[in-house]
């Protein structure tokens, strides 16, 4: 089993001003992205499951708690007993959620504004079949922390 890791980058400033970077995020199977706008902080998405989908997760504004459950192979009814594991990720970190298939995930604006850069490996048709959805209350889990 592969489990969720953060790719750390970094930020240099100088005169000419700051580049962030997140150089050791391999690429190669990313065939996608999309960014999530969020202006309110009460709205939570979850839980969105996948198979065989890995998502990446960035941060560009603001900043989100994320949270994860590891479902493995058994997506139409993992136990609402599975541990919650939680992130926080934060605009002003030059770091990368990497959440492997086999996860189910949530994640919730703790700032107005903010905005949530994910990657995904399959195309939108492919992860469309490969999505289950659970109701936000299946796994409990304290969004505010």
């Amino acid at each position: 089993m592969s489990k969720a890791s953060i790719i750390t980058g970094g930020i240099h400033t100088d005169e000419r001003g700051t580049i962030m970077h997140v150089n050791d995020l391999d690429m190669e199977e990313i065939c996608r992205m999309y960014h999530f706008h969020q202006e309110d902080t009460d709205v939570i998405r979850a839980w969105q499951g996948h198979r065989r989908e890995q998502k990446w997760m960035h941060c560009i504004k603001g900043s989100y708690a994320v949270r994860l459950v590891h479902i493995g192979a058994d997506v139409t009814e993992p136990s609402h007993e599975l541990v919650v594991e939680s992130y926080t990720l934060t605009a002003g970190q030059s770091q990368v959620l990497h959440i492997p298939e086999g996860y189910a995930n949530g994640f919730k604006a703790i700032e107005k504004g903010s905005i949530l850069m994910v990657f995904s490996n399959m195309n939108v048709a492919d992860s469309g079949t490969d999505l289950t959805r659970y109701a936000a209350d299946y796994w409990q889990t304290n969004w505010n922390k």
